[in-house]
C-alpha cells in the first residue's frame, strides 16, 4: 500500500500521515483515516468549495508524545482525528471561514463526529495563524452526538469549554 493512495476524491493517504513518514499504516489506523475521510473531511471540503488543509492527522504514539500539549490517549494515535482549515481561496479569509465550518460542521454533521473543537489560540499565543478545528470521527471515549464534550472551544493550549449556543 503506497502514501499516495486516495482516501476520497479529494483527500489522499499521505495528507493524513506525519511530514516525511516512510512506515507502514496499521490496518485499524486506515480503516479509520478513511473513515474520517468520509464522513466528516470530504462533506467539509464540498459545503467550503476550496480545499481542506490538513495541519496533523494520525500520530504514531512515540510522535504523539512529542507533541506539546497532546493527549496521551489522542485520538490522532489511532487515527481518529486531523487538525484542519479551510483554504484562503474564497469570499472570505480562512479564518472566517473556519469559524463558519466549524459551525456547519456542529449542526449539519451531529452523529458523524465524535469530537469538535473550535482551537482559537490566536489571542493566548498572540498569532494570527494559531486557530485549526479539531475533528474526530466517532469512538468509546468520544461517542458524538449527546455527549457534553462533544463541541468545545479551546481559547489556549489544554483549555476546553463546552460550547453553548448564544442567547438571543
Amino acid at each position: 500500500m503506497g502514501h499516495d493512495l486516495p482516501l476520497t476524491p479529494n483527500f489522499g493517504l499521505h495528507e493524513l500521515l506525519p511530514r516525511g513518514w516512510d512506515g507502514s499504516v496499521p490496518p485499524e489506523v486506515l480503516g479509520n483515516l478513511i473513515t474520517l475521510a468520509e464522513d466528516l473531511l470530504e462533506p467539509a471540503r464540498a459545503y467550503m468549495g476550496r480545499a481542506i488543509h490538513i495541519s496533523s492527522g494520525w500520530r504514531p504514539e512515540a510522535m504523539n508524545a512529542r507533541v506539546d500539549g497532546a493527549a496521551k490517549e489522542s485520538d490522532h494515535t489511532r487515527g481518529r482525528a486531523a487538525d484542519i482549515w479551510p483554504d484562503g481561496s474564497g469570499p472570505e479569509d480562512w479564518q472566517l471561514a473556519t469559524v463558519r465550518l466549524f459551525h456547519w460542521m456542529r449542526t449539519r454533521l451531529v452523529g458523524r463526529f465524535g469530537q469538535l473543537i473550535l482551537e482559537d489560540h490566536r489571542v493566548a499565543e498572540g498569532r494570527s495563524t494559531a486557530l485549526w478545528l479539531h475533528v474526530a470521527i466517532p469512538s468509546v471515549k468520544h461517542p458524538g452526538h449527546g455527549d457534553i464534550n462533544a463541541v468545545l472551544l479551546s481559547p489556549r493550549k489544554g483549555v476546553y469549554e463546552v460550547f453553548r449556543e448564544p442567547r438571543a
